[in-house]
């Protein structure tokens, strides 16, 4: 498992952004990360379209978002990671102060 804690510059809220973002890439036909699942309030669980495994996301307070990666495939999360991450690089540069990687 690899965690992935994201945290926002002041006064964003980055778990409703990523949610709204992920909606509108999907309603559009576009995106690899798809929501999966349950609807919790404040977790959501992803899945990529191509890669085997998953990413609970999990809003922990304002502005911090903590990512959970798992993948059964040998080297699924490492994949999964660097997904999320350019995910977030691409259209959340802005909104981030810092992203934070914790291998398990």
């Amino acid at each position: 498992m690899i965690r992935v804690l994201l945290v926002a510059r002041k006064g964003t809220d980055l778990y409703s952004l990523l949610i709204k973002k992920q909606a509108d890439l999907h309603r559009n036909g576009r995106g690899t990360l798809q929501r999966r699942g349950a609807r919790e309030r404040g977790r959501a669980k992803w899945h990529h379209v191509k890669y085997d495994g998953w990413i609970w996301l999990e809003k922990c307070r304002a502005g911090v978002v903590l990512a959970e990666i798992f993948s059964r495939a040998a080297g699924g999360e490492s994949q999964l990671m660097n997904s999320l991450v350019g995910f977030l690089d691409r259209h959340f540069r802005d909104e981030l102060a810092t992203v934070s990687i914790h291998y398990d």
